[in-house]
Formats: structure tokens, sequence, C-alpha cells
């Protein structure tokens, strides 16, 4: 009979939890659950925070949430037919044993069962996580280079739209550009110009020597692209010498080596191309280039050089 009991019950909680708010209970040290409530409460309409489970006294539970008692109170709790959907309890606050009561505790009642890593709510970062065998883990930013294929379709387009621009377009730039380099100032056509390239690779890249309007002048750029050592969109590329001393400086920089450098890209759409440091812009633009690192789609690279073609 018993049985039945808690199989009714639970099968209607699951009917009640999808008709409105779903109802969660939080278990482990509150310091650890307090990014995790700030997040929950910020939901009303899908959320309702029922209780807390906690041995932990060094946070104040937040108004509107009602500690309910320790971790080993949570059985009864569920036990005596509340309402609840969701239980997010934190990793390794609970013992191997516990753990596995809970899980198999929730399972019984029909409740789903969340585990929150421990401390990382206050990094404040949007994290990735993935399976070493059996074993999860959590990368402290999302990355979408890391998986093969997105690398193979950023380099698709780059070859595709670089080869079709130097087939077409550059040949008639070079020679417009070829003929007044010879009559104005003679000497070589091309420049060589060295950059950091991923990873603070440096590379030698060629642009025109005659001076004319910047986007013309790194337009032979595009065979560094078709070579593979620069992308059409990407972080733009620092001078050598400047690399050391902005990984230093600059928190979060290295994730902008995640990806190569690019003739255009996200930051330089904010209107942050240049490389000065006045009035914290410096800073201001490796967060625009963390922040494409972080979101890349194919589309967005598209919509990136379709905004730079059409830019006055």
């Amino acid at each position: 009979m018993s049985n039945q009991n808690t199989e009714g019950s639970a099968a209607k909680r699951k009917l009640q939890g999808r008709k409105g708010r779903r109802h969660v209970v939080l278990v482990g040290p509150l310091e650890d659950l307090s990014e995790l409530s700030v997040e929950l409460m910020r939901r009303p309409s899908e959320v309702v925070i029922d209780g807390v489970f906690s041995s932990s006294a060094s946070w104040q539970v937040p108004e509107g949430m009602a500690l309910k008692g320790s971790p080993s109170e949570l059985r009864s709790y569920l036990a005596d037919g509340n309402q609840v959907d969701d239980v997010y309890f934190i990793l390794g606050s609970l013992g191997g044993e516990e753990t596995r009561s809970l899980y198999g505790m929730c399972q019984q009642s029909g409740v789903r069962c969340l585990a929150v890593p421990p401390g990382v709510g206050a990094l404040r970062r949007r994290m990735q996580a993935s399976q070493v065998g059996d074993a999860v883990v959590l990368s402290l930013c999302r990355e979408p280079f890391s998986r093969w294929y997105n690398r193979l379709l950023k380099r698709c387009l780059d070859v595709l739209l670089s080869l079709l621009f130097l087939l077409t377009l550059f040949p008639l730039i070079y020679v417009v550009v070829a003929v007044l380099t010879k009559w104005k100032h003679r000497g070589s056509v091309f420049r060589v110009q060295r950059v950091c390239g991923m990873d603070g690779r440096v590379l030698h890249c060629l642009t025109f020597r005659y001076p004319m309007r910047r986007w013309l002048e790194r337009t032979p750029l595009v065979m560094s692209v078709f070579r593979g050592d620069l992308s059409l969109v990407g972080p733009r590329p620092f001078q050598p010498g400047q690399e050391v001393n902005y990984r230093q400086a600059v928190n979060r920089y290295t994730e902008r080596c995640w990806t190569k450098p690019g003739l255009t890209g996200w930051a330089q759409l904010q209107g942050l191309g240049d490389e000065t440091d006045e009035g914290g812009r410096l800073e201001v633009r490796v967060r625009e280039d963390v922040w494409y690192v972080e979101h890349w789609t194919l589309l967005l690279d598209l919509g990136i050089l379709l905004r730079a073609a059409f830019r006055r």
C-alpha cells in the first residue's frame, strides 16, 4: 500500500509540475548555493524554491527561502508528500554513499536530481561540460574551436572566400597598385609585415607598400588566409613584442589566442580596432575578442563579414 501511495504522489507531483512553476529544493553548503539561488529566484514564473537543506551556517538564507534542515532530513521531507520537482545538490558536499542514496531516493519519488559543481558560481563564466569516459570535466569557458568540425567549417569558409577573391578582384587590384608604385616610388610592390599569430607565433605577411586606404593596403593579407596563417574573421593580431605585456596586463588575454587572428572581427565592428589602452579600451577589446571566441558560429562569421563589407 505504501509503495502505491508513493508512486501516486510522485505522479501527482509530476503532473502539477508540468502545469505551473517547478518546485525545487537546494542541498549543500549555503555559500556554494548562493549564486544558484540568485539565478533561480530571477525566474519566479518558472521556479519556486521551497527550501534549503544545509549543515553550514556561514551564509544567510535569502528572503523568501526557508532553511528546512540538514541534508539528512531531505528523505523525510520527500516521504511526507511535499511537492518537489527538482533537487539541486552541490557535488562533494555529500559522501559517496549519501550521494547514491540521494539519487536513489529522487528516482523512487519521481524527482529530477541535478548536480552542481562547487565554487563555480563565483567565477561568473559560462562553462562547457564534456565527458572523459564516465568522468565529467568542466571547461571554465565555452570552446567551440576545441571541436574539430567547427575548425573545419571555419577553415572551409576561409579557403572558399579567399580563393574566390584571389582569382577575381585581387589581380585587378594588384595591377593598379603595381603601376602606381612603379610610377611614384619605384621599388617593391609589397612589404613584409610581422604580426603575432595563433598562440603568439610570429607570422610574416605581405601588404602593399604604396600608401593608400588601409583596407586596400591590407588586401594581400588574403594570401595569408588562403595559406592558413590568418583567418578572414578573428581577433585583430598584435605586433610582436606586445604579446607578453598584454598577457600579463589584460585578464583572459590568452583565451583570445585560441583561434587564428583575422582581417576583421567582432571587436573591430564595435570600434575597438586600435591598440591604445586609453580609458581601458584594450581590456574592452580583449573582452569582445573573448566573447567572439566563446560564441563562434559560422553564421556569426558570415554576419561579421557582411557588416564589415558594407561598413562606411
